[in-house]
């Protein structure tokens, strides 16, 4: 069984920092795989869970 959780929001409200710190307790509490999507034109998801870009 699957479950999906989207935040969305106004700008400037702190949305990545809620959906990379609620990534992070997924994986920490053992809820995995988690797939996280970061729809923003200025994504920086990915930057927050420490995963470098491919050059």
């Amino acid at each position: 069984m699957s479950t999906s959780i989207a935040v969305a929001g106004k700008g400037g409200t702190g949305k990545t920092t809620i959906a990379a710190m609620l990534v992070r307790a997924l994986v920490e509490s053992g809820k995995t795989p988690v797939l996280a999507l970061d729809a923003d034109p200025d994504s920086n998801l990915g930057t927050l869970l420490g995963i470098e870009e491919a050059t």
